[in-house]
């Protein structure tokens, strides 16, 4: 879905401004109307790193705030 798309992009984006970074690859699946789960594949510096990831539908009911750990 488009809005899975768009979070997937946000995140990928975000990470390949850190230094280092020059890979990811962001898995995320619709687990209820206004909840998004998944996680990053992060390449830094020779190494992978997979980061937990979800979404939550922000109140004004158009963006996704997502957070990856």
């Amino acid at each position: 879905e488009e809005d899975i798309s768009a979070v997937k992009e946000q995140i990928r984006s975000e990470y390949l401004k850190e230094r280092g970074v020059t890979k990811v690859d962001v898995t995320m699946i619709k687990v209820d109307p206004t909840k998004l789960t998944g996680f990053a594949v992060v390449e830094q510096l020779g190494f992978k790193m997979t980061k937990t990831c979800e979404a939550n539908l922000a109140s004004n009911g158009q963006n996704y705030i997502w957070r990856c750990n």
